[in-house]
C-alpha cells in the first residue's frame, strides 16, 4: 500500500515453483496485486511425477477455478479394476490393494508447472531475481527486499514459497536456528520416466492404472502414471551416511549402481530398471523433521510449503498441504484488501500503514496457528512411513499387513481434512488476535 494508493495491497512471492504458482492463482482470484521474483533465469522445469491427494484437490477447487483447471488439463488418476481406484502394496509373492478415491491424481511436474505458467499474467513474474536480504525498519514501513542483482522493492506482504533451500525461512526463525536449514532425512530417490508400453511388458497390464509400491527389506519401488503415456518410477533407498554432493540435492548415478540395488527385489522390479535411462537423476531427500520451525511468520514476512514443512514424498501429501497454505494465506489477505477498498480515502498515512501492518501480521501469525500443527504432523508422519516402506521400522521384517494398516491410517488423517474448516480456524484466530489488539 503506497502513500497515493491505499486500498491496494501489493504482496511479493519468492519462488516460481508449484507453490509460488498456486498461491498466485490464488492471490488473482482474490484481485490482490503480487510479484513472483524466481532466483533462476527460468522456471523451474525438473521433476517427474507428482501425487495430488483428496484434501489437496478440494484446496485447489477452493483456491480458484483456473488452479484447479491446470491441474485438472494434466492430471492422470489412479484406475484399476472396473474403474475403481487403488494404491497396490506388493512384496513380490502377494499384495494388498488400498482404496482411495476420484480426487486422487498425479501429474508430470513440468507439465502442470507450464499449465500453472500459462494462467499468471507474464508481466508478474520476474526472473533472475535471488533475494539477498528482507528487512523492515519499523512497523509503520513496508517491508524491503533486495536482491543480489542489486534491485530493492518494497511491498507489504513477503511470502517465501522458495523451496527445501528457502532463502527467507531463516529471515523468520534467525539464521542461528535450528530449523533454518532443512536436514538430509538419509533417503535418496533415484527417479525415472518409462513409456507405458515398456513399462506393461514388464509389470503386467492390471499394475499400469494405479499407483504400486514394491516393498522391500532395504529399498522401495514406486510407479504410478505420471501421464496417459508414461509411467513415473522412483526407487527409494536408506542413506544412512552424510549427502556428499551438499549444497546441491541431486547428482547423476549410472544404471548399474541402481539396478545393484534392485537385485534383491522382484524380478519384475528388476526388469523396469533395465529400461531406465543409462544416467539417472538421484535426489537426496531433504526434510523438516529433525528441527521443526517454530512459527512461519515473522510480522509481513511468511513461509509456505516445502520453505514451512519440507516432507519426504511418502505420504503423497506435501503438495496438498502446500496447497492448504496458500488457500488460508490468500484467503486472509483478501479479507484485508476487502477492508482497504471500503475503507480508502485515497491515500495512506502513517497511522493507515501502521494499521495495515499490524492486519498483515495477525493474518500471518493466524495462519501459522491453524495450519502449522497438521503441516509439521505431515512430516512427521511422511518420514515414518518412508522407513516402513524399507522396513527399517519393523525392524527388518518384511510386514505387508502391517505397512498398509500404518499407511491407511495416516491417509485417513491426511485426506479426511476440509480446507474450508481449516480457513474458517484461521479467520477465527485473526479475530481474536484483532480484539486483543
Amino acid at each position: 500500500m503506497s502513500e497515493e494508493n491505499g486500498s491496494q495491497l501489493h504482496v511479493a512471492i519468492i519462488g516460481a515453483g508449484l507453490t509460488g504458482l498456486v498461491l498466485a492463482l490464488a492471490l488473482e482470484n482474490r484481485h490482490i496485486q503480487y510479484t513472483i521474483y524466481e532466483q533462476a533465469a527460468s522456471i523451474p522445469s525438473t521433476g517427474a511425477g507428482l501425487n495430488t491427494n483428496p484434501a489437496g484437490a478440494r484446496s485447489l477447487k477452493y483456491i480458484s477455478a483456473e488452479a484447479f483447471a491446470a491441474y485438472k488439463a494434466v492430471r492422470t488418476t489412479h484406475h484399476r479394476y472396473n474403474d475403481e481406484l487403488y494404491f497396490t502394496y506388493t512384496d513380490g509373492s502377494s499384495h494388498v490393494d488400498l482404496m482411495c478415491t476420484e480426487e486422487f491424481g498425479s501429474v508430470h511436474r513440468v507439465r502442470y508447472i507450464d499449465e500453472l505458467v500459462k494462467r499468471v499474467p507474464a508481466e508478474k513474474i520476474r526472473l533472475g531475481h535471488r533475494v539477498k536480504n528482507v528487512t523492515q525498519s519499523s512497523p509503520s514501513h513496508a517491508p524491503l527486499l533486495s536482491f543480489e542483482n542489486g534491485s530493492s522493492i518494497s511491498c507489504d506482504v513477503v511470502l517465501g514459497c522458495d523451496g527445501v533451500k528457502s532463502k527467507i525461512r531463516p529471515i523468520v526463525v534467525g539464521e542461528d536456528h535450528a530449523s533454518a536449514k532443512a536436514s538430509f532425512s538419509h533417503r535418496v530417490v533415484y527417479r525415472g520416466l518409462v513409456g507405458r508400453h515398456e513399462a506393461e511388458k514388464a509389470l503386467g497390464s492390471k499394475m499400469m492404472d494405479g499407483a504400486l509400491l514394491h516393498v522391500g527389506c532395504g529399498a522401495c519401488f514406486v510407479s504410478y502414471p505420471a501421464t496417459e503415456d508414461v509411467m513415473s518410477f522412483g526407487l527409494f533407498i536408506p542413506h544412512p551416511e552424510p549427502w556428499p554432493h551438499f549444497p546441491s540435492v541431486s547428482h547423476k548415478a549410472d544404471k548399474q549402481e541402481l539396478l545393484a540395488t534392485l537385485k534383491d527385489l522382484h524380478p519384475n522390479v528388476l526388469k523396469v530398471g533395465k529400461l531406465l535411462p543409462d544416467t539417472l537423476d538421484v535426489w537426496a531427500v531433504y526434510d523438516t523433521h529433525d528441527s521443526p520451525l517454530p512459527t512461519y511468520s515473522k510480522g509481513c514476512i511468511a513461509v509456505l510449503g516445502d520453505a514451512a514443512h519440507a516432507s519426504t514424498p511418502n505420504l503423497g501429501s506435501a503438495a496438498g498441504i502446500a496447497y492448504e497454505d496458500a488457500a488460508v494465506v490468500a484467503t486472509l489477505l483478501g479479507d484485508i484488501q476487502k477492508t482497504l477498498k471500503s475503507q480508502n480515502s485515497g491515500g495512506a498515512t502513517v497511522e493507515q500503514r501502521r494499521a495495515l501492518q499490524q492486519q498483515i501480521s495477525h493474518a500471518l501469525t493466524a495462519y501459522t496457528t491453524s495450519c502449522i500443527e497438521r503441516s509439521q504432523w505431515l512430516v512427521q508422519a511422511s518420514r515414518y512411513l518412508g522407513e516402513c516402506n524399507t522396513m527399517d521400522a519393523y525392524g527388518g521384517v518384511l510386514d505387508l499387513e502391517r505397512l498398509v494398516a500404518d499407511t491407511k491410517q495416516r491417509y485417513d488423517i491426511v485426506w479426511n481434512k476440509d480446507i474450508v474448516d481449516i480457513v474458517k480456524s484461521a479467520r477465527e484466530t485473526r479475530d481474536k488476535l484483532e480484539l486483543q489488539s
